[in-house]
């Protein structure tokens, strides 16, 4: 697409511009004027800015980190359900263009904070194996951006992360038309009729519903939107059963606020109400009044990192290890709750993870609401998954 292919290249370009002005790093003069002064330091910053954050746990080739939760695993329905059961993987990345880094810190106190420019790209992709003919893997989320995220790094309750970016998001079809999608919902239903031997079987009434409920996976869907994030944690000590815990409770909130155009201007409208789409819930409805506000709260135990709390008297020994320790070392949960503009159309997700030997990370995970995905987001659901956590 037009608008991906726009994103892409603005990302090659400051990427590239930072990469020359860092390798004439060595050629700042003794002396220079405060401009040169500045471009100096700010160079510098950066570096130590990779130096940093390049090496820490969680980053992988060439500074490339995580940015949403990801995962693959198997989603389980209900067997009336038109989607079916499916393999779902999920991939969220995020690489920084530039950054800052200054230590605020003493030998007592950790006190680090950093400010960068990332780029961004989410990937949701769902695998029909057995459920569907030909096994089809169907794109449900495409979403590149860039944003701005300003940090803090310390063991003490209060703000961690402030963050604003420019997103596109869209699921990659490309059907936006009634007799387009028409033919579609025809193909489907001839694949379905190839495994079924009675002469019935086009004019079955539920084999018409899968057909027009699969066709609309191909429907074509996106928009722009600005986004700003928040995170903010509170730590404290828990004693449980004669053990000093530390308990970490993160709190994320986003909100967005959408475009009507897609691109960077280059579309315009969003892709979003389809009129002639039979049988869809609220057509009238806008995306805006699904996916506009969203709060996490994560919640995970740690036994080691009792002592770097602050003023929490977690001093002393616990003692050799127990299943308690192992269990608060290895396993977190959180709840996801997203609303529409005007707080309604609540949706929740519920999620389990446990690293089994401190290795398998096995992820549980219950959704109820809408917005599944985004070529049905008016559409109500809810399912289950099993599944591998990636990060």
């Amino acid at each position: 697409m037009r608008y991906n292919f726009i994103i892409f290249s603005l990302v090659l370009l400051l990427n590239s511009a930072m990469s020359l002005a860092s390798s004439q790093q060595e050629l700042l003069p003794l002396e220079v004027s405060p401009e040169e002064d500045f471009w100096a330091e700010f160079l510098e910053s950066g570096q130590a800015f990779k130096e940093k954050k390049c090496q820490q746990k969680g980053m992988y080739f060439r500074c490339i980190s995580g940015y949403e939760p990801s995962y693959f695993g198997y989603v389980g329905r209900d067997k009336k359900h038109l989607d079916g059961s499916h393999l779902e993987f999920k991939v969220s990345l995020k690489y920084p263009l530039w950054g800052s880094l200054v230590d605020l810190g003493d030998e007592n106190t950790i006190d680090e904070r950093s400010q960068a420019v990332y780029f961004a790209y989410t990937g949701q992709y769902d695998f029909y194996f057995g459920s569907r003919y030909s096994a089809p893997v169907i794109s449900r989320q495409q979403n590149p951006g860039i944003f701005y995220k300003y940090e803090y790094e310390t063991r003490q309750s209060g703000y961690k992360s402030f963050s604003v970016g420019y997103f596109h998001e869209s699921n990659g079809q490309e059907i936006d038309d009634e007799r387009v999608f028409d033919n579609k919902v025809a193909d489907i239903l001839d694949s379905i009729c190839r495994e079924e031997s009675h002469e019935s079987c086009f004019s079955d009434g539920f084999n018409q519903q899968r057909a027009n409920a699969m066709a609309t996976d191909y429907l074509s869907r996106g928009w722009d939107y600005l986004a700003a994030s928040t995170k903010y944690t509170l730590m404290h000590r828990r004693d449980l059963f004669g053990r000093r815990i530390a308990v970490q409770t993160d709190f994320y909130f986003t909100a967005k606020a959408y475009f009507n155009w897609q691109g960077l201007g280059a579309v315009k409208g969003r892709e979003e109400n389809i009129a002639w789409r039979k049988g869809i819930d609220h057509p009238g409805d806008n995306v805006y009044d699904y996916r506009t506000f969203q709060l996490t709260v994560n919640r995970k135990l740690d036994y080691q990192g009792c002592a770097d709390i602050a003023n929490n008297d977690c001093h002393g020994g616990n003692g050799d290890k127990n299943w308690l320790d192992y269990l608060a070392d290895n396993t977190e949960w959180s709840l996801t709750l997203s609303s529409g503009n005007k707080l309604n159309n609540i949706s929740y997700r519920l999620e389990f993870v446990h690293h089994f030997a401190g290795l398998f990370p096995l992820k549980l995970t219950y959704f109820n609401g809408y917005g599944e995905n985004i070529s049905t987001y008016q559409s109500k659901s809810h399912y289950w998954m099993i599944g591998i956590d990636l990060w």
